[in-house]
């Protein structure tokens, strides 16, 4: 649980930042954020408001990346939030408890996915491919100092999977009748597919619904946030994570039609001239990277910590849930 934060510790955080707050309403947005933040604060004053973050040691390993994509998009005009420096020009400031983070507030917030409508599926791909098409362009991202997105990682996570079949057999996790099968599919079809295809580009690597700001009257795509995992790797990465959100909270018919509507909005030649199969390919590929990878996750807590703290059942239902919904998914596409 989240150590309590008093307004007095509120207020010497703020007083840190170089930004001119005098006076202030502090309201809690929310708690538990996870692996972005540990409490979240809109900070509302007379001239400007501020997004206010308390992260952990491991949450903030990603907060100088965010900070060096962030500055990039604004000096190019895309919006998204921007940090603002400490008085002695850090990107934090660290307290006894947490690392703070103040950002630039973007009006907007996030939805469930079943609010989403068309203009907001239609905005979040032009909002995609904008800073897509940018970052092969500008010389202020093409200069940033970030990782690339490994492929081989994605293989290696597939492949350990496979190694943990028998185990999560007899957890009776999977059914091991069509795994193997489809592992071979993707594997075999993403060396001699995805792997020809060149387009890299500055990719968001973590796009789901907490991450998307959206206009609640207009419905639609403001902003992305929260560029921690941000990097250079292959396009179609981003553009799968995207048509993902759709198939983990829609119906399928639902899920269908959005993701239709959504490729027809991507415009760029380098999208248009691209094969639907290769396309299909990508999102079942990165699709399953994604959940094979959070089954592998609370497989490792469930061996770590073995009931220590009578989670097992819990480890146990997130890691059926999660096969469920992929197996939905696969039997859908290959049906």
């Amino acid at each position: 649980m989240p150590k309590t934060v008093s307004q007095e510790q509120l207020q010497t955080v703020i007083s840190k930042f170089n930004a001119d707050i005098t006076e202030y309403e502090i309201i809690e947005m929310d708690k538990y954020q996870g692996w972005s933040s540990t409490h979240l604060y809109l900070v509302v004053s007379a001239d400007n408001n501020y997004i206010l973050k308390a992260k952990t040691e491991n949450q903030i390993a990603g907060y100088d990346n965010e900070v060096k994509i962030c500055n990039a998009l604004r000096q190019i005009h895309i919006q998204t939030r921007c940090p603002i420096l400490t008085t002695d020009g850090k990107i934090f400031y660290k307290d006894k408890d947490f690392y703070w983070c103040l950002m630039t507030y973007i009006a907007g917030g996030t939805s469930h996915v079943n609010e989403y409508t068309e203009t907001t599926v239609s905005s979040l791909a032009k909002c995609i491919e904008e800073y897509i098409r940018i970052s092969n362009t500008e010389s202020k991202l093409a200069m940033l100092d970030l990782k690339t997105r490994a492929a081989q990682k994605d293989i290696q996570a597939l492949d350990q999977f496979i190694k943990e079949q028998q185990t999560l057999e007899k957890l009776k996790i999977v059914k091991g009748d069509t795994i193997k099968e489809i592992y071979t599919v993707l594997k075999g079809g993403f060396k001699q597919e995805l792997e020809q295809i060149k387009q890299t580009s500055l990719i968001h690597n973590d796009i789901n619904p907490r991450n998307i700001l959206i206009d609640h009257a207009s419905k639609e795509v403001i902003s992305l946030i929260d560029w921690d995992h941000g990097c250079y790797g292959r396009t179609l990465k981003d553009i799968s994570d995207a048509v993902a959100i759709f198939y983990d909270y829609l119906p399928i018919t639902k899920a269908n039609t959005y993701k239709k509507q959504f490729y027809a909005n991507l415009t760029a030649p380098w999208f248009t001239t691209m094969d639907p199969e290769t396309v299909e390919l990508a999102f079942l590929f990165y699709y399953t990277v994604s959940k094979w990878r959070t089954i592998l996750f609370y497989l490792d807590l469930l061996k770590k910590y073995d009931n220590k703290y009578g989670e097992e059942k819990r480890f146990i239902n997130e890691m059926k849930q999660t096969y469920t919904k992929w197996a939905d998914i696969i039997i859908s596409f290959y049906s």
